[in-house]
């Protein structure tokens, strides 16, 4: 087990173990199966530079992990050839129901449609395979239940994503993710192994695409969209919890969810059977709507309908220009949050300027002292979270704020909030000043206390409203 202990961790991510990382798989007496027959091609020790970091948070993971069997079960591999190939394996020889199998690079990964990889930078994104056991009846709503759980899981970090039919996970006109669902087999013998199948998904979070491989290939990430670093084991803990929900889900609901987040009824795509794109077999059509097992109904040119499947064709807007019309994030960009008028319990004003790249300016006038001279302020924000906030600190160097007092300067470090439902926001604060006093009065040169602004209005008013307002 030494050689496996290199190149993979494997872990049973219990919740209510207080687990070390990483975790010997020797003591990992659960999982001692997955690991008893290592072949040399899934688990070759990986050479020290392709040891991408960072690794995944494996403790993060588990602490945001609220299935009871998806996920549980934890393969991570620094490098491999294909997560589905070691899916594979792992059902062979007895993977758990849920087995997760998770690489931070992988070097001929599988994609959905036939000819295709999914290319990612290591340590970057998501990559992985779920080993899942289901019923032939059940198994039939996979391709529906992944990308489902895909959309979800990504619309909580912000995003405005949906499901385009077969396989993929969009923002707007860009494909930030895709998924395939085949039946396992073993490796050898490429015989089929009962009721288990392998979900293999590939999200892209923190990759960044150069804009003309964006525009051409139409690929994106989320932080193409959110302009900052999304952890990774948030989407995938996310990604599990939802999973495991859905596969116990009536099938009508799924479908109705599915059916809320994707675009494509009644809009001309053209179809590539035998995912193959393939020019001389491709046809155009439009879509009708979608049966509760995963296919999908169209009405080719000529007046034909079908029902597709997902295993047989793939299928791609003709026209993607509309597909922009909506919103492509769901909350309000941190620096338009934060840009405009704030005032604090005790009637001071800032305005403030904010940036996508973290940078704070404005001028603060203060309702202490008796002043009407505006002071330069500058900070900056940063850690956008899922919930439209930041964490911030500005400053202000003060102008003589009344006649005979000292020269000073306050520092304040805060957490913005916004209220998606009432659109309210509110920056929370501690501030320090401090004040040019000789050194043998410096025990009295620091104040420090709490803050609270409350956004007054979107881009501010004049700085004549806010001088009558601060003077009361």
């Amino acid at each position: 087990l030494s050689r496996v202990t290199v190149a993979a961790r494997c872990v049973n991510v219990s919740p209510a173990a207080d687990l070390k990382f990483p975790a010997p798989p020797c003591l990992q007496a659960s999982l001692l199966p997955l690991l008893s027959v290592p072949t040399p091609d899934v688990m070759a020790e990986a050479p020290a530079e392709d040891r991408p970091r960072p690794h995944l948070n494996l403790r993060m993971f588990q602490e945001r992990l609220k299935s009871r069997v998806v996920g549980r079960s934890l393969v991570h591999r620094l490098v491999t050839t294909s997560t589905m190939k070691d899916g594979s394996y792992e059902a062979e020889h007895t993977a758990p129901e849920g087995t997760l199998i998770f690489a931070e690079r992988q070097t001929n990964s599988v994609a959905s449609v036939k000819g295709r990889t999914w290319d990612s930078s290591a340590g970057q994104n998501l990559l992985f395979t779920l080993v899942v056991r289901q019923d032939d009846t059940r198994k039939l709503l996979l391709p529906l239940i992944t990308p489902l759980a895909m959309v979800l899981a990504v619309r909580e970090e912000g995003v405005n994503a949906w499901c385009k039919w077969p396989n993929d996970v969009w923002v707007g006109n860009a494909k930030i993710g895709g998924m395939i669902v085949t039946q396992a087999r073993k490796l050898e013998t490429d015989e089929i192994l009962p009721h288990v199948q392998l979900v293999g998904v590939g999200i892209n979070i923190n990759e960044e695409f150069d804009k003309e491989l964006v525009a051409k290939d139409r690929r994106g990430s989320l932080k193409d969209f959110l302009h900052t670093e999304t952890p990774r084991e948030r989407v995938l803990a996310s990604f599990c919890n939802h999973f495991e929900r859905l596969l116990a889900a009536p099938k009508e609901d799924i479908l109705a969810q599915f059916t809320s987040f994707q675009r494509l009824v009644n809009r001309v795509v053209t179809v590539y059977p035998d995912k193959k794109e393939d020019e001389s077999t491709k046809y155009r059509a439009t879509i009708t709507g979608f049966s509760t097992f995963g296919t999908v109904y169209v009405q080719a040119e000529d007046g034909t309908k079908r029902e597709l499947s997902a295993q047989e064709v793939s299928v791609r807007p003709t026209e993607i220009a509309d597909l922009i019309d909506k919103p492509l994030l769901l909350m309000t960009p941190v620096p338009e949050i934060l840009t405009g008028k704030w005032t604090n319990e005790l009637g001071s004003v800032m305005r403030l300027e904010a940036t996508a790249d973290g940078n704070i300016t404005g001028v603060y006038l203060t309702r202490v002292g008796n002043t009407d001279k505006e002071n330069a302020l500058v900070g900056s924000w940063t850690s956008s979270t899922r919930d439209g906030g930041a964490v911030l600190q500005f400053g202000v160097s003060w102008s003589k704020v009344y006649e005979g007092a000292p020269h000073s300067a306050t520092a304040w470090s805060g957490r913005l909030y916004f209220n998606r439902e009432t659109g309210e926001s509110s920056i929370k604060t501690m501030w320090t000043l401090v004040r040019d006093v000789p050194e043998q009065d410096s025990w009295s040169a620091w104040l420090t206390q709490s803050d609270t602004f409350t956004k007054v209005s979107q881009g501010g008013g004049g700085w004549e409203e806010r001088a009558l307002t601060a003077k009361g």
